[in-house]
């Protein structure tokens, strides 16, 4: 439990709240509270005016946000000085910001991390009891979801995901404690309910399976196997991993692991301690400190003499004491070419095998139980080595963690890369000793300097030299040590000469000897200046690529008649230009940051930004437009999936087009974008840059016009915004019909047809909605006859007429567009009929397909209404808990993307509230509604797909059950227990 003290006491694992000394402080009003919810999200950082205004009111801020903030913190200020707590421990300014001035372990989350650090280590030393009651104490401390009714707001959504990760991470370990300390009869029913709601986590069936073992219940064991291989197969197409394929083996042939594992003893030699004060990295050193005990994998990054191997030298001394196992610190550069990093890494670790031998996997068996800091210094030369290992460490142990430095991040999933820069410099305009010494790289170069016997001391004749020296080498701690220690045979005002002489680091091996790049924009202009003339000249052009591009991006835009190829991987090699992986066609290539900031310099000064971004937004219009350039059809509605890898330079293109006031390329490029933008959920910016570039003068095709008009109809309609989509349809139809294109003409009616439903006008929706049909027909235009027909058979359900709307959707004909969009819709509208005619099982397939388009598109809308008819599937069957959950997780997806609610929806939505309420009252109602909105997609989606199959394999004849019933068929009734649960709590 959290410590009651006289200090300020910060709880939001649950509802935001204060508390002093046992008693809740009265916050205000809720704005207040959201005040405190942003800052407890960066506790103990500055969080600045601008991010708080953005958590605050989103993207349209009201004109005063500013003087609103600020009576807002005045107000949270009085509120939580009501109790005599110490002054330092509220909200204070700083700088351009506000900061909570309190300690992470004045809240409640980090008590709950560090009661399930404790626990965990008591797990792995095999003091099962303690773990399960450490971890016990940690997880009633939850009383909700972070932040409450604020746990959706974005500032939150990071925080809370980690939060709610690390929980059920807690709640798997606590059950392996009881497991180990003899309780696993008791833990059965409730991982029988946590691999219903879970059906996923591999650990949770592996934990079911070894209780019912031990239980004596070999034969039901077994069949839980059966049954989570078929969740897995069928959820996402994979087989079960190599831990469970073993624990069935092991049941199968009787020889179940013991209880207790012997914990791993590693030997390591003690850490070197450094010779010096860390100077100016205070700051740094504790947020490395404190991501390294909370992360499973953290990279330092930085250029080389930045002092990323002191920084992991001073993290290992500082918390190598709270790893049961200690610190293993392993130094990877300078390797013999009979040595590898495996042998190093292995031989540190105590693991004795001949190298032939050698493995991840046998690195991280021999780690199972452990609980270490693992330090990887110089990872850059060696990555391709040194990624299989840390990936089997992280995925086959529980307590080692791993710290590594490199100029380049491993690439893992989960990584947390803490970039380290340079020292901070004095300013141009700091000459005196006073002012300089306030410089940490000052402060470095005088210490090295009076270290090296030179009887050195900063002074105000020497401090302006001293200022000069660390902005010429950049902040970088290693080149000023280096210069410092030359102070003994040469002058401040020499080295500082010979710096700004040379102008580059690189150039001065004369004074300070050959060492590489330690600043990385001096060693970017150096490189720049070595390169041939075709080299220079693409580096610099590339800049003007934002996101990255590929070989043919680069000749189309940057090239001249010569083949950009050679030159490219040239630069590939001299470090200027990164390979990001294989792309569909080719790698991706990508400018880093430092690099690509030198190279729209050197673009600009040679007059080329303006051509080169005349052909770059030229180039992305034609990578935009779709594949038949009179379609009207997918062309413009779930036209062929796009990748998410150009945004960056589509935004890049519609900028530059859009500043230079060409409406007819903003026009057309913001109209062939508009579907790409549908898919991903990205409908409020697409009708922002829609709006911008119609509203540009300047003459714009008649086509052209009418292509984006009819985008920003469907948009807007999707954004429950129909008359501003009715209006763009018109204004569409109109222009479409003056070119004597029946095609556009027909979609604009059928737009219409489908605002009028939206308005609630439905004798105007049925007659558009059906002359679009006939249009449609009359073309022999299959995909604008399946899209008519699915909003006229809305019309239908809206109106309650089953039968109609289940006539008109079988008239659909899918297969002659085999479109994905098309097929997700139109399985939602037959998913609809059937559960309107009572026939569920068919009703629970159709919305399984449906469910499984939208999945594969990524398509946040489509999901969102399917989770509405999965409720009333799942609702109408008693399932009330869980139906709500997938009503709130619908209206969370639906809101996260700024998609409105049609009618038809609206009221699938109003006949799960109106039964669930009915039936589990409002209390329970609301709690259930709450804990949907906090489930991300994909846990939705497991649920909704679970419980649907459930309902379909349920209802189907015994005497010839399918496959798929077969493998949920009940074994001593363990998987009775098992959709039992499932129909409870879904």
């Amino acid at each position: 439990m959290l410590l009651t003290s006289n200090r300020m006491e910060y709880r939001f694992l649950g509802p935001v709240q204060a508390w002093h000394a046992g008693v809740e402080i009265s916050l205000g009003p809720p704005r207040h509270r959201a005040v405190l919810a942003v800052l407890l999200a960066h506790v103990g950082e500055i969080v600045s005016v601008d991010q708080l205004i953005w958590a605050l009111w989103g993207e349209h801020p009201p004109a005063q946000a500013v003087a609103m903030l600020h009576v807002r913190m005045s107000r949270l200020r009085k509120a939580l000085s009501v109790a005599p707590v110490d002054p330092h421990t509220t909200v204070v300014t700083r700088g351009a910001g506000y900061v909570l001035a309190a300690h992470r372990d004045q809240t409640d989350a980090y008590q709950f991390e560090r009661l399930t650090l404790a626990g965990r280590r008591a797990l792995a030393r095999g003091e099962s009891r303690t773990a399960a009651s450490v971890l016990r104490e940690g997880l009633a401390l939850w009383k909700g979801q972070p932040f409450g009714t604020l746990a959706d707001e974005p500032f939150a959504q990071t925080i809370r995901a980690r939060l709610e990760s690390l929980r059920l991470d807690t709640l798997e370990a606590r059950i392996e404690a009881d497991i180990q300390a003899g309780l696993h009869r008791d833990v059965i029913p409730e991982l029988v309910e946590l691999t219903c709601e879970h059906p996923l986590r591999e650990r949770l069936w592996g934990h079911l399976m070894l209780s019912l073992v031990r239980a004596g219940r070999q034969g039901e064991a077994l069949q839980t196997y059966q049954t989570a291989r078929q969740q897995l197969v069928d959820l996402m197409g994979i087989e079960p991993g190599p831990e469970l394929r073993d624990l069935q083996a092991a049941i199968l042939h009787q020889n179940v692991p013991p209880a207790h594992a012997e914990p791993y003893q590693v030997r390591h030699a003690p850490l070197p301690r450094p010779q010096n004060d860390l100077v100016g990295r205070e700051a740094e050193l504790e947020q490395l400190v404190r991501l390294t005990r909370l992360k499973r994998l953290v990279t330092v990054t930085g250029p080389s003499g930045v002092g990323k191997s002191r920084m992991i030298l001073e993290v290992a001394n500082v918390v190598g004491s709270t790893f049961h196992n200690g610190v293993v610190l392993i130094v990877l550069g300078g390797l013999e070419e009979s040595d590898s990093p495996a042998s190093r890494i292995a031989a540190a670790l105590g693991v004795r095998e001949p190298s032939s031998m050698l493995s991840p996997q046998l690195i991280s068996q021999r780690l199972r139980g452990a609980e270490l800091l693992l330090g990887l210094d110089d990872c850059e030369h060696h990555l391709e080595d040194v990624f299989p290992i840390v990936n089997e460490l992280l995925d086959k142990t529980d307590g080692v963690h791993v710290l590594a430095t490199g100029r380049e991040p491993l690439g893992l999933p989960g990584e947390q890369v803490f970039r380290l820069a340079g020292l901070a410099v004095p300013q141009p305009t700091d000459v005196t000793a006073d002012g300089v010494s306030r410089s940490p790289s000052a402060q470095l170069f005088a210490a090295q300097a009076g270290a090296a016997g030179a009887g050195f001391r900063l002074t105000d004749a020497n401090a302006a030299d001293v200022a000069r020296v660390c902005r010429s080498l950049g902040g970088l701690p290693l080149p000023i040590s280096l210069a410092a220690s030359r102070v003994r045979g040469f002058d401040v005002a020499h080295i500082a000469d010979r710096l700004d002489a040379h102008g580059a680091l690189m150039e001065s091996h004369v004074l300070f000897g050959p060492f590489s790049d330690y600043s990385l924009p001096v060693a970017i202009e150096g490189s720049y200046d070595s390169l041939p003339g075709t080299e220079r000249r693409l580096f610099r052009r590339l800049a003007v690529f934002d996101g990255g591009f590929t070989l043919e991006a680069a000749q189309a835009v940057c090239g001249d008649e010569e083949p950009v190829s050679a030159p490219l991987a040239r630069l590939v090699g001299a470090s200027l230009v990164s390979v990001e992986g294989a792309a569909e066609g080719g790698c991706r290539y990508r400018l880093k940051e430092a690099a690509r900031a030198y190279a729209s310099r050197q673009l600009w000064k040679c007059g080329e930004t303006a051509w080169l971004s005349s052909r770059h937004a030229i180039y992305f219009g034609a990578l935009a437009a779709p594949p038949l350039e009179d379609s009207h059809g997918p062309a413009l509605r779930g036209w062929a999936e796009r990748p998410d890898t150009e945004l960056d330079n589509f935004r890049a293109a519609l900028r530059w087009s859009m500043g230079q006031g060409v409406a007819s390329d903003a026009v057309s490029l913001a109209g062939y974008l508009s579907p790409f933008w549908d898919v991903p959920g990205r409908l409020t910016e697409a009708r922002l840059w829609l709006a911008s570039a119609l509203a540009l003068q300047g003459p714009v095709p008649p086509r052209v016009r009418a292509r984006a008009l009819l985008g920003a109809s469907w948009l807007a309609i999707v954004q429950d915004d129909p008359a501003a989509g009715m209006s763009a349809a018109e204004q569409a139809q109109y222009l479409f019909e003056e070119l004597g294109e029946p095609v556009g003409a027909t979609a604009a009616v059928i737009d219409q047809g489908l605002a009028a439903l939206v308005m609630g006008a439905h004798e105007r929706a049925e007659e558009l909605l059906r002359r679009g049909l006939s249009q449609a027909q009359a073309m022999g235009n299959a995909w604008l006859e399946q899209w008519s027909l699915f909003f006229t058979s809305l019309w239908a359900l809206d109106s309650g007429r089953v039968d109609e709307a289940e006539a008109l959707i079988t008239r659909a004909t899918v297969e002659q567009t085999a479109a994905p969009e098309s097929q997700a819709w139109l399985a939602l509208v037959r998913s609809a009929v059937a559960y309107g005619r009572g026939e569920l099982p068919q009703a629970a397939a159709s919305l399984r397909e449906c469910i499984r388009h939208f999945r594969a598109m990524r398509s946040p809308w489509g999901l969102a209404v399917a989770f509405l008819v999965a409720g009333q599937i799942v609702g109408s069957q008693g399932n009330h808990h869980r139906a709500v959950n997938l009503s709130g997780a619908a209206e969370k997806l639906r809101t996260s993307v700024d998609i409105g609610l049609w009618p038809t929806f609206k009221s699938w939505d109003e006949e799960v509230s109106s039964r669930a309420t009915k039936a589990l009252g409002p209390t329970e109602f609301g709690n259930a509604r709450s804990a949907g909105r906090r489930l991300c997609a994909a846990e939705a989606t497991e649920r909704a797909e679970a419980a649907l199959r459930w309902i379909e394999a349920r209802k189907r004849p015994a005497s010839k059950p399918p496959a798929e019933q077969r493998a949920l068929r009940p074994v001593h009734g363990v998987t009775v227990m098992i959709s039992g649960a499932c129909s409870v709590r879904r």
